[in-house]
């Protein structure tokens, strides 16, 4: 164990204190997790749940140092505040806003889902009930010490092993390795699971978009869904993570997710297009 002063605790007359700042505090919270989630050879539930959380509060907390690099008032949720003992900092969503529009920091569309799908998995673990699927989180973990890696680098100009002892930043490239691996199998699932859609003739794509713009009195019916790439409706569903587009000159194989709203499946990652429209409307009206 270091020293407690080198983990940010000092002796006074009145007993030891803690004080870290922002940015030690967020890698305080991130090894945190790197060491519960290898407390074990073989990490269980306990382990793969706190190991999330911790990780996630530390990125957090590395993301306002940069917007604090900024200027220290943008850490805050409301400006007038600073400085007052009930100052509450920004939450998740103004976090990633004002990196971009105030910091001039654009995460990459791959980071900022990473986050986002560790911040639904962790509001889930708060406060509701826990369904984790270890290899999703492992991968989830693996994801969030890779970006963590490169946004200090990047943005803070700050090497993440620099703060670490030898044994956590071997762990952390222990992370790293699993997130290219868990990557590289799910990309090569992915190919296998999808290569007889992307052999489909022009014929069978003409027939799928004909079994969908049938006669709807024939029944009810599935909607094509909107393509990523031609941006027409033209997608049909072939599974809960296969689409498929019927557009000859696209032809774009989509995995699909479930819209947030409704339930039903979209190309995009959080709501359909009716339902953004509909949220769209309800917060112009406000």
């Amino acid at each position: 164990m270091l020293p407690l002063e080198c983990q940010g605790a000092t002796v006074n007359s009145q007993g030891v204190s803690l004080k870290l700042s922002l940015l030690d505090n967020g890698i305080d919270f991130i090894k945190t997790g790197i060491e519960t989630f290898f407390s074990k050879d073989e990490p269980g539930t306990h382990e793969h749940k706190y190991a999330l959380m911790h990780i996630y509060s530390g990125v957090l907390l590395v993301l306002k140092e940069r917007l604090k690099r900024a200027h220290p008032s943008l850490v805050f949720k409301d400006v007038e505040t600073v400085g007052t003992p009930n100052a509450k900092t920004v939450d998740f969503t103004d976090l990633l806003g004002r990196l971009c529009k105030c910091a001039g920091v654009k995460l990459s569309s791959e980071g900022e889902e990473t986050l986002k799908r560790v911040q639904r998995m962790r509001n889930t673990i708060e406060h509701y009930e826990v369904d984790l699927n270890l290899k999703h989180v492992e991968k989830m973990i693996g994801d969030l010490a890779e970006f963590t890696f490169a946004f200090m680098r990047d943005h803070l100009d700050t090497q993440l092993e620099a703060h670490l002892d030898d044994l956590s930043w071997e762990r952390v490239q222990e992370l790293r390795a699993i997130s290219t691996r868990i990557k590289e199998e799910e990309a090569e699932r992915w190919r296998k699971k999808t290569a007889k859609y992307r052999r489909l003739s022009a014929k069978k794509l003409e027939d799928l978009r004909d079994a969908y713009e049938g006669d709807p009195r024939d029944g009810d019916r599935q909607e094509l869904i909107e393509c990523p790439g031609c941006w027409e409706e033209s997608v049909a569903v072939m599974d809960s993570e296969v689409g498929v587009c019927t557009n000859r000159e696209c032809r774009q194989i989509c995995r699909l997710n479930s819209c947030m709203s409704c339930g039903n499946p979209t190309t995009s990652r959080e709501f359909c297009p009716n339902c953004k429209a509909d949220i769209e409307r309800v917060t112009d009206g406000d």
